[in-house]
């Protein structure tokens, strides 16, 4: 089972009963010690646990990617495609509803040094190398091999950086 922690962008009690009524992953909610943490200070904690972080803050990454070069479990990034259609807790929560129709087996693949950014109409990812952000695809929905070109992606951003991520145990 998968272990995510929501961060103060994401956080919403509907988003957390969708994920743990279907029984795939644990959601939890950031510690309150850790809230109003800048992401600087949040960062470092959430990769010590090793769990995976959902948020909507898509700077995240790409402001702290020196930090991520080190390795993480990874970082999924729900947000908006339009900037017409700001993000709203509900199409938040349709966009997990999709992506994990498209990808039933979302909960078993291994996120590890990944950052996924998911929106209404695809998915992007990618790795944090040499304190920057590196590109590894932008997958639409309607591809037809979309599974296995992003798992593919998965398992080659799992495998690129040597240190050893902590277990799943969570945080507190």
């Amino acid at each position: 089972m998968s272990n995510f922690v929501l961060d103060e962008c994401a956080y919403s009690r509907r988003l957390r009963a969708q994920c743990e009524q279907e029984g795939l992953a644990t959601v939890k909610r950031l510690p309150r010690a850790l809230a109003g943490s800048k992401d600087p200070e949040l960062l470092p904690e959430v990769v010590r646990a090793g769990d995976t972080l959902l948020t909507y803050d898509r700077e995240i990454a790409e402001q702290n990617a020196s930090l991520l070069s080190l390795g993480h479990a990874g970082i999924v990034v729900v947000r908006s495609a339009s900037i017409r259609s700001p993000l709203t807790d509900a199409l938040a929560r349709q966009i997990l509803r999709k992506f994990k129709q498209i990808m039933p087996g979302w909960h078993s693949a291994n996120v590890t040094n990944s950052v996924i950014e998911i929106t209404q109409e695809s998915v992007q990812l990618w790795h944090a190398e040499g304190g920057k952000l590196e590109q590894d695809g932008y997958l639409r929905f309607d591809r037809a091999d979309l599974q296995e070109a992003l798992l593919d992606v998965l398992k080659t951003n799992s495998s690129r950086c040597p240190r050893r991520l902590p277990n799943r145990s969570g945080l507190s």
